[in-house]
């Protein structure tokens, strides 16, 4: 399969997973989702890890067990952001991972700081006020969740720990886990 298929399926996938996410949280306990998705995650993990050979050292785990709380970490506070800002503005600012992992691997000498890059991320910035300013406008003629700061700040700080894990995966790698 090609690639870009790939990643429009998966980009797909995660936006359908998003969308009914925010629907459970609003409907349901949001911990006993946290906590059924969380474990039903772990049981596959351990499933697909035993088929493909995943080997770990002594080293590695505590590396390993640091991602998992970083994740669900990242997890519980886009839950709680779920709660105060519409899905959208929730997805938009979920893709602000991928700038500060830019940003982490310019600041470490593993990129280099172009035009485009700076371009990108002023669209980005933009991108999310007009999204804020237009929900702000409307929210007297359509009855859906109203922003809530406390939402973005929530959405923030779980893609801070979003943007951990790749560099915790990657120390564990070099400490023997494959």
């Amino acid at each position: 399969m090609s690639k870009r298929i790939t990643v429009v399926i998966s980009s797909i996938v995660n936006a359908f997973c998003d969308f009914t996410l925010d629907i459970a949280i609003n409907k349901y306990s949001t911990y006993k989702i946290l906590f059924c998705t969380s474990l039903i995650s772990l049981v596959f993990q351990i499933i697909y890890g035993s088929l493909v050979g995943i080997n770990v050292t002594l080293e590695a785990i505590p590396i390993i067990l640091i991602y998992g709380l970083c994740m669900l970490a990242g997890y519980m506070f886009y839950v709680q952001s779920l709660k105060n800002i519409p899905i959208g503005l929730a997805a938009l600012l979920e893709n602000a991972d991928l700038f500060i992992v830019l940003i982490i691997d310019i600041v470490f000498g593993y990129l280099t700081l172009t035009p485009k890059f700076i371009l990108m991320f002023l669209i980005f910035i933009f991108s999310i006020f007009l999204f804020t300013f237009e929900t702000n406008k409307i929210k007297d003629d359509v009855s859906f969740k109203n922003i809530k700061f406390i939402g973005i700040v929530f959405i923030i700080i779980s893609v801070l720990f979003y943007s951990i894990e790749p560099y915790l995966i990657k120390y564990a790698n070099k400490l023997g886990g494959e």
